[in-house]
This record gives C-alpha cells, sequence and structure tokens, in this order.
C-alpha cells in the first residue's frame, strides 16, 4: 500500500520498540504519544512498533498486525517479530514516502540498526534520520553489559554506521552523557550533530488532581511507593537498602513489569531480611492510564535510579501530589529548592535514611503544602510552551540540514 504525500506537513516515519496499548515498556510510550498529540498539526507520524507489550508472549487483541491502523492522530503498523527483515522495513519506508526517520534507541536491532543499515545501502534516496538515546549513555545503563556496548559502539564508530544523524538529547545532562558515550569515538568532522529537546509529556493537562490529606494519614505507618520496571538501572536492591536502616514504620509497595527474573531474586533476597517495622509487597503491573491514582494513595515516590533522560513517572507523581526521592542522575534537579521532593547523590544513602525518617514524622500542614507544591510544580513544567517549541525546532533543522547537503 503507497501512502501518498497530503498537504506540507513534514511525513515522519517513527522506529519505536512499544506503543500503546503497550505500557509496561518505559517512558518512550509516553514521549511518542506526547509528540503525535502535540506535533500533529505540523507533522504527519507514522509509527512502526511490535505487536505486544514488553515481556508478553502474544499479540495485542483485535489489532490488525502487519497493516497500517489509525490510532488517535497518528497510523500505527504493529509488526510481528518475523515481518521485521530488511526488505520488510525497506517497503515500509518507501511505501510512507517519508521526509525524515526518527530512531528511539541506539542499540535496538529491528528498530534502529536495521533503518541506519538501508539508509546506508540506499545513500542517494535516504531521508534525515534523527535519533533519541533515551538516556542509553547514562553512566548507569552503560554499566549494565558493558563490555558488550563498548565493542559495539567502537564497531559502529569504525563503519560510521550513525555518521549523518542528529541526535537528540533531552536535556543538557544527556547531551554531554552523549558526547563522553558516543560522540568521542567519532570526532571531528564525523560527529553526529546533537540538538537538545525536551521530552513531551501531557499527563500534566490530561490529568489534574487537588489531592487533600487528611489527619488520620498522618502518624501511622508511612506509604511509600515505587513504580517502574524492575530492572538493575532502576535501582530496586538501593532502596530496600535504605529501607533496612529505617526505624519508622513503613508500608513499601512495589509496582512494575519484572524485566530481570535474576535481579528480582536478588531483591526478593533483601525483602526477606527487612526488620518487622517495614512491610513490603509486590503489587504487579499498572495501565499507564492508572499510574497518576496509583501514585496518589501514597505519601512519597521512591525510586533512586541510575539514570534517566527524562523519567516520566517523576512528573505523574508530582501530577499526583506525591513527593519524590530519587537520585541525582536525572533532569529532575534541585527538588528541595521547589519543595516538591528530593534528589540525593547515590554515594549517601544515608541521607536517603535521614530524609525518609523525617518525612514520616512530618505533620498534616507540611504535608498539605508539599502536595500542593508537587501538581503546581508539575502544572508549570507539563505545560511549557517552550518544550513544544523545542521539539518543532529539532525536525525542522533535520530536515533542512539534510536538503541542504
Amino acid at each position: 500500500m503507497c501512502i501518498k504525500k497530503t498537504g506540507t506537513k513534514l511525513k515522519i516515519i517513527t522506529f519505536v520498540h512499544y506503543y500503546i496499548p503497550g505500557y509496561k515498556g518505559g517512558g518512550s510510550i509516553r514521549t511518542i504519544e506526547a509528540m503525535v498529540e502535540c506535533l500533529s498539526d505540523k507533522f504527519e507520524f507514522y509509527i512502526i512498533t511490535k505487536d505486544r507489550d514488553s515481556g508478553d508472549r502474544t499479540a495485542y487483541k483485535k489489532i490488525p498486525v502487519n497493516s497500517w491502523n489509525k490510532v488517535g492522530r497518528a497510523k500505527v503498523f504493529y509488526a510481528s517479530k518475523d515481518y521485521l527483515t530488511l526488505c520488510n522495513i525497506a517497503k515500509i519506508i518507501k511505501n510512507t514516502s517519508c521526509d525524515l526517520i526518527y530512531l528511539n534507541s541506539f542499540f535496538d536491532f529491528s528498530f534502529t540498526v536495521k533503518p541506519l543499515i538501508l539508509s546506508k545501502i540506499f545513500s542517494a534516496q535516504s531521508k534525515p534520520v534523527v535519533l533519541a538515546p533515551r538516556g542509553e549513555f547514562s553512566e548507569g545503563a552503560l554499566r549494565i553489559k558493558k563490555a558488550k556496548k563498548w565493542l559495539y559502539i567502537k564497531t559502529v564508530s569504525l563503519f560510521k554506521l550513525y555518521g549523518g544523524c542528529v541526535f537528540q538529547a533531552s536535556t543538557f545532562i544527556e547531551a554531554e552523557e552523549i558526547k563522553a558515550g558516543f560522540f568521542k569515538h567519532m570526532p571531528g568532522k564525523d560527529a553526529p550533530d546533537l540538538l537538545i529537546a525536551t521530552d513531551l509529556n501531557i499527563v500534566a493537562k490530561n490529568n489534574p488532581l487537588d489531592r487533600k490529606i487528611s489527619e488520620s494519614e498522618v502518624g501511622t505507618r508511612l506509604k511509600v511507593c515505587f513504580l517502574s520496571r524492575i530492572s538493575p538501572k532502576k535501582n530496586l536492591d538501593f532502596a530496600l537498602k535504605v529501607l533496612s536502616k529505617i526505624n519508622s514504620q513503613i508500608r513499601f509497595s512495589i509496582y512494575g513489569p519484572i524485566d530481570s527474573k535474576t535481579y528480582w531474586n536478588e531483591c526478593e533476597k533483601l525483602m526477606q531480611v527487612l526488620p518487622g517495622n517495614i512491610l513490603v509487597e509486590y503489587k504487579g503491573t499498572v495501565e499507564h492510564s492508572n499510574v497518576v491514582s496509583t501514585i496518589s494513595d501514597y505519601d512519597l515516590f521512591f525510586l533512586p535510579t541510575l539514570g534517566e533522560n527524562f523519567g516520566h513517572v517523576f512528573l505523574e507523581s508530582f501530577v499526583a501530589g506525591v513527593p519524590v526521592l530519587t537520585s541525582d542522575r536525572t533532569p529532575w534537579r534541585d527538588l528541595g529548592e521547589y519543595q516538591v521532593g528530593w534528589d540525593v547523590s547515590l554515594d549517601r544513602p544515608d541521607e536517603f535514611v535521614k530524609i525518609i525518617e523525617k518525612y514520616a514524622f512530618m505533620g498534616q500542614g507540611e504535608r498539605q503544602k508539599i502536595s500542593r507544591n508537587c501538581i503546581k510544580y508539575a502544572t508549570k513544567t507539563g505545560n511549557d510552551r517552550a518544550v513544544v517549541e523545542s521539539n518543532i525546532a529539532l525536525f525542522l533543522k533535520a530536515f533542512e540540514g539534510k536538503k541542504n547537503t
């Protein structure tokens, strides 16, 4: 099926490993969903994704596979594993008559490497490529399978596979991580371009809350939650070690898909030796539509991640009126200054302990003030027009740059 060019909008074909209705595949789902909603007046989006959610063995029900589907303001192609051959990907790119290719991982073989190989093979007809690593160059992320990733980076640098791409960083912090993790291997004229455009998010627009904290909630067991993928990068084991040093009464609820069973087994061992004042429970996965309401049932959101390029779940916690306790390895910095939470170095585990102990004894008035600060902070941050404009500029600059070469 050949899709004809319409109007004056640029056509962007987006490769992303998971997309809606999936919800277990990480923040890139939320980013692309928000991008479609916020930027469809300027661009047409054609999305290529897997036919199932992260960890699922079966495809989505009632969704036609290996064909185009109208999903919101985008057209989505849910591809089966066997369909994603070089030949079929080439056909998809050709038939969409796209103006630009948007990739959402550096290491993903089917959804990044294959489109890049095709771009090199058909260099005369190649389209501009924007690539968002989505935090894959953070120190914590690169530490996982370090030797394998280092070898891959050295190999693709040698063959200049990513040459000509425009890299997207969500923050200045991620920009420096990309430079240190990849660009240093392609110095001078071989280095790709790098632009900063913060991840879009519509949660603050669609989920306004006004959380009321009653006196009865204060002085009882502090309710703390962790909501993310269960993987080494999210650092659940660190959270459990911190809680093992807490003297206050804590109920710790863990939500999220188990990405690594080996890592989960290690965490379970830590749970088994927690003191009696810490009650811990694993409560499974949460559909994205229920994330804000789920977090709103808690007093504190605790996610000491090893690194995030954005961290949509932090904004969702602020929308829920719940303060965040996290590491200093995310874009959500100086939270104490805004009185919406705390960002602490992972080298200071005792500081995490002190914060939780202090919050456990905080009065109703102080907690209510912090909760309202969180909601105001989410509204201001989530509805920043400059973020939308930076994403528009990202695609226009990549397209104009390719056109003028």
